[in-house]
């Protein structure tokens, strides 16, 4: 071959050093394939030689003889300071691997002329296949060997260390899906002792249903594919676990002769995952559906070519009673109760769902008429009639019900219907159904509109208050004034302070816009004080909702109101209703007592439209009773009317109470509650509510 000719010719006619890379040539210009051979072996020592003759060597190899490069070149393979090797040396190598490209190696002894004996590994490669000439030796030292030896099992028992201490499972194999190394944190996802395991035995404690998926899975890794699979695996101790396996084939050459994979438990995260997904469409108390799950269902039944859905919205009567006494146990017990009797008594009609707090909605497909959801919903009331047993007690509930039905629309909106329905039931009495229709949306907008206007008015800081006297029959003195809460609507007109109360309690702030009409009021009196001085009121009457009574901070509040405008305790009268009182007697007994014993005044208002019992007047702290203008209007013309109020003015007499008389307004009623001894009158008969400016100093009297 002529290029090994050239080779040859210039190593033998040159003699001398040309430089290769980092290393020093010796013998001349080589072909590239010899060239690129040395620059990859070059830290080790290299000959090349043909046939026996040594036609070129690095410096790494004149190191390890311990001989200088120079004499090397042109020598015989015998030459070299290397005992047991002869030219024969070459023919003990597997020819038949040489010639496939995959070299050879054998092991001899440096001799060295100032050094100890040194031990050698030898590759040899022919530089090219089927040429018996031309060959290329890689000579390695035995130490050298040894440590790559050394560091080689340190890093085996390294990784094996790890493995072994692993958190999760570790496992392989080096010929087919036969396990031939396993940690054991495998062993135990698996239950199983690692013996059992070795081979294919853990391929038998994967569950039935899953032992395909994964067989097939490690097909594809032993094809050279990574694979991410999840599967059961059955433990011995019948436990079930459900993990996580990632395999990586192991390739030698260009194929895969097996894999190594790690495992994980996933089942306690699985769980959690699940749990987390139930909780986020779940009420985690009574386990319905909650809001997002039924908006999701709504909009879901809200298809085009779908039958009419109806949606019933529930509201729990008076649930807040329970709540405050019985405790609010007692009252998730309740709702618990209330729900399953609903999903009972449904049965596959329909979906239930807690809306929030005492709410309920049931969402129910295909329902052809109002009268069918009606029906649905009086089948459903008559269960929540029925008594729960809480914690010894016998409690019955009942629940006011929307109706509305739909085939088009967004869930939102059938919702909001639905509970403008429920809202209208509530305000008819409780305990009853109502159907969704245009004047109950009209009438619920007006609602929103009125309580933005009075939060408007509150942010403005002056809520319009009217004063309305309350007079002596002793002396016709002006002893008192109560002031009214007035509201005008931009487009509506005037609201009546009942309703604008019920939207502040409703709308949650009632509590601001009490304040806002007490310090109205304690900076009237001041006003008038220091204008008319003892011709002025007594006192003022500011009305209190129910919600207002229980809040703690309620006399911190009205002590700094009459402190801040230079007022006595007693200058302050609070009016609340018998109804609100007897919401929880026990509390507003107690609050009631505090605020008398600072010295403020208290009224029980509307007397005898709530319990229409003369035996709740002891129970309460209070200074004045004011009977309800029902019995005022009847009072001239009903004998058993006129004899209540005499009943009532001599109960309260010996109580230390004066009676009130609201709604006096002609001359005739004002004389005979007079005569059936009222020591209050209050109505346009003795003064009509007015501005601050113009209230009166003395009683307009018939």
């Amino acid at each position: 071959m002529g290029t090994r000719g050239a080779v040859n010719d210039t190593a033998r006619t040159a003699g001398s050093v040309a430089p290769v890379g980092h290393d020093a040539a010796y013998g001349g210009t080589l072909p590239e394939l010899v060239l690129a051979r040395i620059a990859r072996v070059s830290r080790d020592g290299v000959a090349v030689v043909r046939a026996d003759r040594i036609e070129w060597v690095n410096q790494s190899l004149a190191h390890l003889l311990g001989a200088d490069p120079a004499t090397l070149l042109g020598g015989r393979l015998a030459d070299l300071h290397v005992q047991d090797v002869d030219v024969d040396a070459l023919d003990h190598l597997d020819l038949a691997s040489l010639c496939h490209g995959e070299g050879g190696t054998t092991t001899v002894t440096a001799a060295r002329p100032s050094a100890p004996s040194t031990a050698l590994s030898v590759d040899a490669v022919r530089l090219e296949p089927g040429d018996d000439d031309w060959w290329v030796l890689t000579f390695r030292s035995g130490s050298r060997q040894l440590r790559a030896d050394e560091d080689l099992r340190a890093s085996e028992e390294q990784f094996r260390a790890l493995a072994n201490n692993a958190p999760i499972g570790v496992f392989q194999s080096e010929h087919g899906v036969r396990l031939g190394y396993l940690n054991p944190r495998f062993a135990e996802l698996w239950g199983e002792d690692a013996d059992r395991l070795h081979g294919t035995g853990w391929l038998e404690r994967i569950h039935d249903d899953d032992r395909p998926n994964v067989i097939a899975a490690l097909a594809r890794t032993l094809n050279g594919e990574e694979v991410t699979n999840t599967f059961r695996v059955e433990r011995s101790d019948t436990d079930v676990r459900l993990v996580q396996s990632r395999i990586v084939p192991v390739v030698r050459g260009d194929r895969s002769i097996g894999f190594v994979g790690s495992i994980e438990d996933v089942t306690d995260a699985r769980r959690n995952e699940e749990q987390l997904a139930w909780q986020a469409t779940h009420d985690p108390l009574t386990g319905l559906a909650n809001r997002t799950a039924l908006l999701q269902q709504v909009q879901q039944s809200l298809t085009p070519g779908a039958g009419r859905i109806g949606v019933l919205f529930f509201d729990l009567d008076d649930f807040k009673v329970v709540n405050d006494s019985l405790g609010h146990g007692a009252g998730d017990r309740l709702l618990c109760e209330v729900g399953d009797r609903m999903v009972a008594a449904l049965g596959q009609r329909g979906t239930v769902a807690r809306f929030g707090g005492d709410e309920f909605v049931v969402v129910c497909r295909d329902m052809a008429t109002e009268e069918e959801a009606i029906d649905v919903a009086h089948r459903l009331l008559a269960e929540l009639d029925l008594p729960v047993n809480l914690g010894g007690r016998s409690v019955r509930i009942s629940a006011s019900v929307g109706v509305v039905l739909a085939r088009a629309g967004t869930a939102d909106g059938l919702l909001r219907d639905a509970d403008v329905a429920m809202y209208q039931a509530k305000r008819a009495g409780k305990a009853r159904v109502a159907v969704f229709d245009e004047r109950a949306r009209v009438e619920m907008q007006q609602r929103l509109d009125i309580s933005n206007g009075v939060r408007n008015v509150l942010a403005s800081g002056e809520v319009p208050v009217a004063y309305q006297p309350l007079v002596s029959t002793v002396d016709r003195r002006i002893v008192g004034a109560e002031a009214l809460l007035r509201y005008d609507h931009p487009s509506l007109g005037s609201i009546s302070a009942l309703e604008v109360v019920s939207l502040a309690e409703a709308s949650g702030f009632i509590n601001e816009l009490g304040d806002n009409v007490l310090v109205s009021a304690c900076r009237e009196l001041a006003g008038w004080r220091l204008e008319h001085g003892d011709r002025s009121p007594d006192y003022v009457a500011v009305n209190l909702a129910a919600a207002q009574l229980a809040e703690a901070t309620l006399l911190p509040r009205l002590l700094d109101v009459v402190d801040r405008f230079d007022l006595v305790p007693a200058d302050l009268c609070i009016e609340l209703t018998e109804s609100q009182l007897m919401v929880d007697a026990n509390q507003a007994t107690e609050v009631l007592t505090q605020i008398h014993d600072h010295g403020i005044r208290i009224a029980i208002d509307d007397f005898g439209t709530g319990y229409s019992s003369l035996a709740y007047l002891r129970r309460f702290p209070a200074d004045v009773v004011k009977l309800d203008r029902s019995f005022i209007a009847d009072v001239t013309t009903d004998r058993a009317t006129a004899a209540i109020v005499e009943a009532v003015v001599t109960l309260a007499g010996a109580l230390g109470l004066t009676v009130a008389a609201e709604g006096v307004e002609n001359a005739e009623q004002l004389r005979r509650v007079i005569e059936l001894g009222c020591g209050l009158v209050q109505g346009y008969a003795t003064g009509r509510p007015t501005t601050p400016d113009a209230f009166p100093l003395e009683a307009p009297w018939p």
